[in-house]
């Protein structure tokens, strides 16, 4: 195991394996964190490095816990069978110390290394009890380290040895089976959790990519009314890409413990349950990429002039949407006919919006401090920022005005 080791103010510091790794993933997190925040603050980009900065962080330091889990575990599956060569041996003649020199050479897999260091430190000389203890402690197995105090207690009392090692390694062993026997019990149950998990994500997708689009306007946030305001309340719409952010959070969170319930239920480790809670992670995150897109309000405010007619007076609000590029009217239009034809709407473009024009409303903040510029034929950004879009009609002149808010 690698270690470094440092002295401050006259103090020895020991970093081990652990240790360097957690602030190797905490010093990049941070560093992608202050990047973010000083290239991206108030976009969404922004939670997206945040995300990656988390990650950053948790996927080494949870990879190393659940790699030392499965190797002490894996040691543990080794160890009554040292158990029982070091009590062949004992019946053979050997004293206990030679018996370990002459089972150093069986491969014992992950617990070999550890094996071969203590018959190391006995040939070094070192007292048998204290060799004992550093193999104890360097496999970093609680059964391990307690099978090793029996031992030395049954060493210290003399005669006897080779069977307390055989009911050691039979006691060890059952241990195991109990583990397996629990896998398999259990088994149904991780599969339901996993199950459970990718209904919810599909649910997830039909909701962000049906039912919201088809919404006349998002939730919002009132004065007193919670999530989606009250009588009397005025809100303010919550962005769509926030809302999928939500979503996101949601499924991140169900997936680390629903992982963590599915290792301590089967293995009855937090550690096992690390690689359930990886691997659903990554099955959220490929949904996400792949079947739920980024929030476009061109797209948005197309299937609100679809459904509004443009020969009644009528408006409607779109929602508050990040915007980050230029949107013109030929832009919207395009939009509108992919929606139509998606539809099967068989009515000219056109005919549906004889003409479309930009209008800033007085009350665009972001207009007033130069972040983007409404002309009646386009929008152009200059920083990327939030705007709240509404549509209107205008039966004067048959036109559908994109109010810019």
């Amino acid at each position: 195991m690698m270690e470094i080791r440092l002295r401050l103010f006259k103090r020895r510091i020991v970093l081990d394996e652990f240790a360097l790794i957690f602030a190797a993933s905490f010093l990049a997190a941070v560093i992608v964190l202050f990047y973010a925040q000083y290239e991206y603050a108030g976009t969404p980009y922004f939670y997206t490095f945040a995300f990656f900065a988390l990650a950053l962080f948790l996927i080494p330091v949870g990879g190393y816990v659940y790699y030392r889990y499965v190797t002490v575990t894996t040691k543990e599956y080794y160890f009554p069978q040292f158990l029982k060569d070091l009590a062949d041996g004992v019946r053979a003649g050997l004293p206990l110390p030679q018996a370990v020199l002459n089972v150093s050479k069986i491969n014992y897999g992950p617990l070999t290394e550890d094996v071969r260091k203590l018959a190391a430190y006995v040939s070094w000389g070192i007292p048998f009890e204290d060799a004992i203890i550093r193999f104890a402690n360097r496999t970093k197995s609680k059964m391990i380290q307690s099978s090793v105090q029996l031992i030395l207690e049954a060493y210290r009392a003399g005669g006897g040895i080779a069977d307390i090692l055989d009911t050691m390694a039979e006691d060890a062993g059952h241990i195991h089976s109990l583990r397996e026997e629990r896998k398999t019990k259990f088994s149904g149950f991780i599969s339901t959790l996993y199950a459970v998990y990718i209904i919810f994500l599909l649910i997830t997708i039909i909701l962000v990519n049906i039912l919201l689009p088809e919404l006349p306007t998002l939730p919002s946030f009132g004065s007193s009314g919670g999530l989606f305001g009250s009588s009397g309340s005025v809100g303010s719409a919550i962005p769509e890409d926030v809302l999928n952010s939500i979503f996101f959070n949601l499924a991140v969170i169900e997936a680390v413990f629903s992982g963590i319930l599915a290792g301590v239920a089967g293995e009855g480790s937090i550690s096992a349950g690390i690689k359930h809670a990886l691997i659903l992670s990554f099955i959220g995150i490929a949904i996400f990429q792949l079947f739920i897109p980024v929030p476009n309000p061109v797209d948005r405010v197309s299937r609100a002039m679809v459904k509004l007619p443009v020969n009644v007076t009528a408006s409607t609000d779109v929602g508050r949407f990040f915007t980050d590029e230029n949107i013109t009217v030929g832009l919207v239009r395009e939009y509108v006919s992919n929606y139509m034809k998606s539809t099967g709407i068989q009515i000219s473009v056109k005919r549906v919006v004889p003409h479309i024009r930009f209008v800033q409303d007085p009350r665009c903040d972001a207009c007033l401090k130069g972040y983007v510029r409404v002309l009646p034929d386009a929008l152009v950004v200059y920083k990327p920022t939030y705007l709240d879009y509404m549509i209107r009609t205008n039966p004067e002149d048959e036109t559908y005005e994109i109010v810019i808010r």
